[in-house]
């Protein structure tokens, strides 16, 4: 019995074909660039683990400021109001024995009864405003 046949022979002498899986061992060049691209992958598959763990990084501060945000608009929500810190205008009104604190706009906004040293009449008192 022969070891080995041409594609001919086989051809030619065959009772009929079959597709099946057949087992073929790599060459060693094929071994070889096999290796070589699995090395090539890996720096580029670790270079990319690079990338995505700074987007991961950037990402997740963005994220981290956009819910401060919210927690602030949340809050301000929740409020109704904010709180400025900006000068005001505190005005003696002897009539009715209190002290108006007043924005730059011209809103008041609380007045408190007089402290005894606040309830002395002075000789520039701002008797216009309280007429």
């Amino acid at each position: 019995m022969k070891t080995k046949y041409t594609p001919d022979e086989l051809r030619a002498n065959a009772a009929k074909t079959e597709e099946e899986y057949v087992r073929r061992d790599f060459t060693e060049d094929e071994m070889i660039s096999f290796k070589d691209d699995i090395a090539k992958l890996s720096i580029h598959t670790y270079e990319k683990e690079g990338e995505l763990k700074e987007i991961s990084r950037e990402l997740k501060n963005e994220i981290k400021g956009l819910k401060s945000e919210i927690r602030t608009h949340l809050g301000n929500v929740k409020a109704g109001y904010r709180e400025n810190f900006e000068t005001v205008f505190l005005i003696e009104d002897f009539t009715k024995g209190v002290m108006e604190y007043w924005t730059c706009d011209g809103d008041l906004i609380r007045s408190r009864k007089l402290r005894p040293e606040e309830n002395q009449l002075r000789i520039d008192s701002n008797t216009a405003i309280n007429e």
